[in-house]
């Protein structure tokens, strides 16, 4: 599922564009729309929340792609459609550091089928990507979901397995095979691994939302918080 944001200051095209995709593409989800650039929609930006970025040129302009190129958020590469009125409006606006962001630029116009197609391309590429760090994102942004916390040395071991699990197609596997590869990977210790990854998640159940907890794993009821080993394959099967 790919979320989406659309930043415009016309809001009948924006509902308008909402209710055709909703009806039309079913592995895009909307994530929020912005009338303006502000601080929250930079900070959803900055934190890697969503995936595709829709921007009108004409009334809102392009400050945002400066603000991702600013901070090199690489997993914005070819993420971006700009909508345009008049495409000197983008010419004149667009730098040749913010193109590689840009997936394509689209005349506005009340007919979406056009921006419609774009949306099913770049959804269709991102879905089938084996980019690392695409996957690593998807990763990390399940994992800060569930209520790690993405600093932790054990939540970079939790990404790491649960990388090298979809990266080889591993369903089934023994969590202290897992920990024999971080081990080796990072010249750790098999203590050191375990003990990391279990402090992470010592911190994750005391700190996290037991709704999301409850949603995210499929439980009817809270009895207990789930274990690395069903977190791990949870999180791998939800990339």
């Amino acid at each position: 599922m790919q979320k989406l944001i659309i930043i415009d200051k016309d809001i009948s095209y924006i509902h308008n564009t909402l209710n055709i995709i909703s009806e039309t593409i079913n592995n895009i989800k909307l994530y929020n729309f912005y009338l303006d650039d502000n601080k929250n929609l930079r900070d959803i930006i900055f934190n890697k929340e969503i995936d595709i970025i829709i921007i009108n040129v004409d009334n809102i302009g392009i400050d945002i792609i400066e603000f991702i190129h600013q901070n090199n958020i690489k997993i914005y590469k070819k993420s971006i459609v700009l909508l345009y009125d008049n495409i000197l409006n983008v010419k004149k606006l667009l730098k040749k550091d913010y193109e590689k962001y840009i997936f394509k630029c689209v005349k506005k116009s009340n007919n979406i089928e056009y921006l419609l197609n774009t949306l099913l391309k770049i959804t269709f590429i991102k879905e089938n990507s084996f980019e690392e760090i695409i996957i690593t994102n998807k990763i990390e942004r399940n994992l800060r979901k569930i209520g790690y916390d993405l600093t932790d040395i054990g939540t970079k071991y939790l990404v790491e397995s649960i990388k090298y699990l979809y990266s080889n197609n591993i369903i089934e596997f023994k969590l202290n095979n897992i920990y024999l590869m971080l081990s080796k990977k990072y010249k750790k210790s098999l203590n050191t691994i375990q003990g990391d990854i279990t402090t992470a998640t010592q911190k994750m159940r005391k700190n996290c939302n037991e709704k999301v907890i409850l949603e995210y794993f499929n439980y009817l009821e809270l009895i207990k918080m789930p274990t690395i080993k069903e977190i791990i394959s949870v999180v791998n099967e939800n990339i």
